[in-house]
């Protein structure tokens, strides 16, 4: 499996000493984690003698808390991932629907559970947007279950939420798979969330409170379905995978609103001022993005590959998105970060542009800020 976040890894595959870079590969919330954890780090200690709940009791308790979910409805994870293996493992469907590029882990947690794949590939030139109304009932028709990323990560694409309500009543009898993760950093996310205590037994949501939250060494997240359905998948689940200090931490998220507001003001200016900014590059392509992230392409004449080795030269390190089924054609990811490390990516992409532009590499390290 390839997943960002390893530079380490890049720069051995590509020969190069390691070095400090900043890491846009991964999609974590720019603002860190909220204070409210780093208040009671030194309290946690108390947390690694004692075994944590078997089914993720604070994880659950965050969605009762926030939303209003009954806990009967929540399966608490290990981080999102947990939930993609663990529904198609137990709801095992003949068939599934996967809208391409997308996750990977989707077609592998499938592929492991027996399930045939149909797949339909996102137009490029069309921003990779999801299919309308009248090609879905066409796709939907071969398959019992369909997974769809709100957004899509890689591309940002999204079917709204009156779409995809509208599908699961026409089809009750199929299974819609939804994965919410980067939904939160939208200023969207409670008009488009299907996050609710009246979703129908044809309908999972799965979220990710490790990203929102900057969490990714602890791994939290849920899967939320009607309580026929959650029970299920709680009896197959394996017992204790939340650990005890994440079941301690998962409350305390609920009442983070105002760091949630701050956390969308801050990923909706960011996204905006990044994509301006590279659209402006000759030698760079923006696909639209709706979270956190932003897919990229390099049109420039030099390869990729030495493309990458310079931006990591210069310290900066990026998704390459190429073993993303669709996005062969030189794609590359990059996350939000902080202001001023944003500035970096920019500066950096900017002049390794203008770099091949002129068909040579001045040495530009010069040129970079500190």
């Amino acid at each position: 499996m390839i997943h960002g976040g390893d530079p380490e890894a890049f720069a051995r595959a590509m020969g190069l000493a390691t070095r400090p870079v900043l890491d846009f590969s991964v999609n974590l919330n720019p603002l860190g984690p909220p204070k409210c954890i780093s208040k009671i780090w030194n309290q946690l200690i108390q947390e690694l003698i004692s075994y944590p709940s078997m089914e993720g009791e604070g994880i659950k308790t965050f969605y009762v808390t926030r939303l209003g979910i009954p806990k009967e409805m929540v399966v608490a994870g290990n981080g999102a991932t947990e939930l993609i293996y663990l529904i198609p493992r137990v709801l095992r469907p003949n068939s599934t629907l996967i809208l391409e590029p997308s996750y990977s882990d989707y077609k592998r947690a499938s592929t492991q559970a027996g399930i045939k794949i149909f797949t339909y590939r996102l137009d490029p030139d069309g921003g990779f947007h999801y299919p309308g109304i009248g090609l879905m009932e066409h796709l939907l028709k071969n398959v019992d279950s369909v997974w769809l990323a709100r957004p899509n990560n890689p591309t940002g694409s999204m079917m709204s939420k009156s779409e995809i309500v509208y599908l699961s009543k026409k089809y009750p009898e199929k299974l819609f798979i939804l994965d919410e993760s980067f939904l939160q950093f939208t200023k969207s996310w409670f008009v488009e969330t299907l996050l609710t205590k009246n979703l129908p037994q044809n309908i999972i949501v799965i979220h990710s409170l490790t990203k929102f939250y900057a969490l990714a060494g602890l791994r939290l997240g849920a899967g939320i379905a009607h309580k026929n359905i959650a029970e299920t998948l709680n009896y197959y689940k394996e017992p204790w995978t939340v650990n005890a200090i994440s079941n301690r931490i998962a409350p305390l998220l609920a009442q983070e609103e105002r760091f949630e507001e701050e956390t969308r003001e801050f990923v909706f200016k960011e996204s905006k001022r990044i994509r301006e900014a590279i659209k402006s590059m000759e030698n760079w392509e923006v696909a639209n993005s709706n979270s956190n992230f932003i897919l990229i392409r390099w049109k420039g004449q030099k390869p990729l590959d030495f493309v990458l080795k310079k931006l990591y030269q210069f310290g900066i390190f990026v998704r390459d998105a190429r073993n993303f089924i669709g996005l062969e054609d030189n794609y590359v990811r990059v996350g939000i970060r902080k202001k001023d490390e944003n500035d970096k990516l920019i500066e950096v992409l900017n002049l390794v542009s203008q770099g091949d532009q002129e068909y040579e590499w001045p040495d530009i390290a010069h040129s970079l800020h500190t």
